[in-house]
């Protein structure tokens, strides 16, 4: 497979001879392992990945199995309570200043996105959660929390948005109508 994207790479230098010499380096160096599987990813400072286990120890970092963290911005927490589950194709994009809490779950979670576009914000998601295909975005405001609660079940195609990401107001007065609240479920 890396040989193969190095080829696509060295693909575009005309010289046959210089073409093979940089596939070769770029394999040597390991310059593609840039598109390796990666769990945690972290582009900013001050970022977190804890993992609560039963016995009271907190692992940093943890790698787990079917789940991304990219993290684009600073101080941000990713926060796992055992007993977990399985994911499978799950990835948080943390921007600033956010936060996601998974209590245990025994089932699975698959499918989950979260994307925050934006700072200072919170998902909370409680007890035996369980999903097939959700996205949720934290776009538009910040400040915006979005709560689960214990023994959800959420089905696939479902998209969450704890504000609008329109703004309605009123001409006259410039009154903003339609104001991000987060939820709870």
């Amino acid at each position: 497979m890396y040989n193969f994207l190095a080829s696509i790479f060295a693909f575009f230098i005309p010289q046959k001879k210089l073409r093979k010499k940089c596939r070769n380096a770029l394999i040597k160096m390991q310059f593609l392992s840039l598109f390796k599987n990666k769990h945690i990813i972290d582009y900013g400072q001050n970022n977190m990945f804890l993992l609560y286990q039963e016995n009271g120890n907190i692992i940093k970092n943890p790698k787990i199995e079917g789940l991304t963290v990219i993290f684009y911005g600073n101080n941000n927490i990713v926060e796992l309570h055992e007993p977990l589950g399985i994911f499978k194709n799950c990835c948080f994009e943390m921007r600033e200043n956010s936060k996601i809490i998974i209590d245990s779950f025994y089932r699975s979670i698959c499918n989950l996105k979260v994307t925050y576009g934006i700072f200072n914000s919170i998902l909370k998601i409680g007890k035996n959660f369980s999903c097939v295909g959700v996205e949720i975005q934290m776009h538009d405001e910040p400040n915006c929390n979005i709560t689960i609660g214990d023994n959800c079940l959420f089905s696939f195609g479902i998209l969450m948005r704890p504000s609008d990401g329109h703004t309605v107001y009123d001409l006259n007065t410039k009154k903003i109508y339609n104001r991000a609240a987060g939820g709870v479920l």
